[in-house]
This record gives structure tokens, C-alpha cells and sequence, in this order.
């Protein structure tokens, strides 16, 4: 993943999570408050936590490496990280 590490590093600078997607996702999924929710390929963990904010259990599930440096400043709820 050393292309995406390069780039992770200063992708929580510049992205964050856009909430009518989230509201999306929320509404296409339709499950219950306090389901799991595994997000695969999670990048920096940002609709992970979204969706942990609306109240779901999520799990993040992401290969790089860089989501360990990256510093999340909203952290609200925390998430399950699991790297490979």
C-alpha cells in the first residue's frame, strides 16, 4: 500500500465525511440503531465514525498502515481499527 500511505498522510487534512452520505448510507442500509457495520477498505476511519456517531457499532477495516498516524481530531465514539 505504498502509494496510499503517501497519500493518506495528509488525507484527513483535506476530507472529511460529507453527512448527506452518511444519511444516505443510513437510509440504504436500514438497520436498526446499535447494528454493526463493518467498513471495509475504511481509509482514515472519517464514515466510520460518522456512522458510529448515528449510533451504530462499526467496525474499520483498513490494509494501510498510515490510518495508525493519522490524528483524528473528532473522535467521538471509539472505532475498532483492524489492519492487515
Amino acid at each position: 500500500m505504498p502509494l496510499y500511505d503517501s497519500i493518506g498522510k495528509q488525507y484527513t487534512k483535506t476530507r472529511v465525511p460529507d453527512y448527506r452520505i452518511v444519511q444516505k448510507i443510513i437510509d440504504l442500509l436500514d438497520l436498526p440503531q446499535g447494528s454493526i457495520i463493518a467498513d471495509i477498505g475504511a481509509g482514515t476511519g472519517g464514515y466510520s465514525q460518522a456512522l458510529a456517531n448515528q449510533g451504530f457499532s462499526v467496525y474499520a477495516v483498513e490494509p494501510s498502515s498510515v490510518k495508525k498516524e493519522c490524528p483524528t481530531n473528532a473522535i467521538t465514539v471509539q472505532i475498532p481499527f483492524l489492519l492487515r
